[in-house]
This record gives structure tokens, C-alpha cells and sequence, in this order.
């Protein structure tokens, strides 16, 4: 009962959060397969776009959150590992589209009431 009663309570505030407070996240993640790393490169690119640095990680990171994304973006992502004697080639290509803006809100509601 107290589980279904939070998770009530949670949905319920999630219908009254503006939009913009559900801004969309990409969540990267991925297997670290070098020991040998000082870290990771993480990759992005627009939709028809060249692959650019968007972050460098620590050694052994393994996932990495992307919170720049604007509305209906459509990106790819490649990660790549790095130490002094270069960096590796990069991992499979990873892509997603963020979600639209929420549309504008509704106006002027009116309510008749009849007996």
C-alpha cells in the first residue's frame, strides 16, 4: 500500500511539472574495455554533422550524461579511449532524438452548466 501511494504521489507531481522541468537527457554507457586508459572521449554530432569533443572522462567511466540537448535534436555519440601513446578508434555509433517542446497551453476554457 505505501509503495502505490508514493508512486501515486510522484505521478501526480510529475502532471503539474512544467515541461521544461522533464528536459530530455541522453545517458550514454558502455563497456571499458582498456585497462590502460587515463580516459575517455565522449563524441557528438548533429544530424548530418562532423563529430565533435563534447566531454573527456576519467579512467574507467562507463557512462556519461548528456544534458545539452535542445528539442527534437537529433544526435549521434561515439566514445573513445585515451593515454599518453594515443587515442583508440572509436566505439559503435549510438543515436537518438531528444522529444519536441510540449505544445502551447490551452485558453480560454469556458464551462455551461445546466439544471
Amino acid at each position: 500500500m505505501k509503495i502505490f501511494l508514493r508512486t501515486a504521489a510522484i505521478l501526480a507531481l510529475l502532471c503539474v511539472l512544467p515541461y521544461s522541468a522533464l528536459a530530455a537527457k541522453g545517458t550514454l554507457t558502455w563497456v571499458d574495455n582498456s585497462t590502460t586508459e587515463d580516459g575517455f572521449i565522449v563524441e557528438r554530432k548533429d544530424a548530418g554533422g562532423s563529430y565533435a569533443e563534447l566531454a573527456r572522462l576519467i579512467a574507467n567511466a562507463t557512462t556519461y550524461v548528456d544534458t545539452t540537448l535542445t528539442p527534437s535534436q537529433s544526435v549521434c555519440y561515439r566514445v573513445k579511449a585515451y593515454n599518453t601513446g594515443g587515442v583508440s578508434g572509436p566505439s559503435n555509433e549510438a543515436c537518438g532524438i531528444a522529444p519536441p517542446t510540449a505544445p502551447n497551453d490551452p485558453t480560454n476554457l469556458n464551462v455551461t452548466i445546466v439544471p
